[in-house]
C-alpha cells in the first residue's frame, strides 16, 4: 500500500481528477485525510488490488486490465439490475399515487369529501383574529 497525491494517483491509474473524485465518493478508492490548518489534504491509498489502467499489453496490462475490465463489467451489471429494479419500485409507487389522487379527485367532484376551508369560514380568517 502506497499513499499518493490525488495527481499522482491520476497520473499512476490513468484517469482524469473528476473520474477520482467520483471513485473516491462513491467508495471505490480509499483515501486518508490530514488536516492542514483550516484545510485538509486528502492522499489516495493505492495496493496490489487497485486496478492497474496504465499497463500495456507488452508487459502484459493487458491480462490485468482484461480482469479489471471483467469485474467492472459484473460491477456495472450488478448496478443496472439495481437500477431496474428502483426503476420498477418507483413505477409502482408512481402508479398507487396516481390511483390515489383519482379517488381523492373523483370523492371531490362528487361531493363526499368536503374541504376544511368549505365548513363555515375560511382559512385566511385564523390569522385575522385579534389574539
Amino acid at each position: 500500500m502506497r499513499r499518493v497525491t490525488k495527481a499522482q494517483a491520476c497520473q499512476e491509474l490513468g484517469v482524469s481528477l473528476s473520474t477520482l473524485d467520483r471513485w473516491i465518493a462513491a467508495g471505490e478508492v480509499q483515501v486518508e485525510r490530514e488536516k492542514h490548518g483550516k484545510r485538509h489534504r486528502v492522499y489516495v491509498v493505492l495496493n496490489a488490488a487497485m486496478p492497474d489502467t496504465s499497463g500495456d499489453a507488452a508487459d502484459g496490462g493487458s491480462a490485468r486490465s482484461n480482469a479489471s475490465g471483467d469485474s467492472a463489467l459484473a460491477l456495472a451489471e450488478e448496478r443496472v439490475r439495481h437500477l431496474e429494479d428502483l426503476v420498477d419500485y418507483l413505477k409502482a409507487q408512481l402508479d398507487l399515487e396516481q390511483h390515489r389522487n383519482a379517488e381523492l379527485v373523483a370523492d371531490l367532484r362528487s361531493g363526499r369529501l368536503v374541504l376544511p376551508a368549505a365548513q363555515g369560514h375560511a382559512w385566511w380568517r385564523f390569522w385575522t383574529r385579534d389574539r
